[in-house]
């Protein structure tokens, strides 16, 4: 979940849906400027991460998506080269 704190975004909403997605166990990113740090540093605490823009958010998530269809990636490649040592170890009994 992606929350934008700033000036025209009403804040009492962003924080409603930040602290319900936590109590969720949901993974937050926080979009605030500097201004709101202090303010807002227990929202931080719980977010997986904290942007300062919209830009910043979306490398971010651009980052978490490459990471998880990397590993997906590799998690395949992995079961297929097993899969094809036990056909050649049932080939050999």
């Amino acid at each position: 979940m992606i929350v934008k704190f700033g000036e025209k975004y009403k804040q009492w909403n962003a924080a409603f849906d930040a602290g319900y997605a936590a109590a969720l166990n949901k993974s937050i990113i926080v979009i605030h400027n500097e201004e709101h740090q202090h303010a807002l540093k227990e929202v931080d605490a719980s977010a997986a991460a904290v942007a300062k823009d919209q830009n910043q958010a979306f490398r971010i998530l651009k980052y978490i998506l490459h990471s998880v269809v990397f590993s997906q990636f590799l998690f395949n490649k992995i079961v297929l080269l097993k899969n094809k040592q036990n056909k050649k170890l049932m080939q050999m009994a």
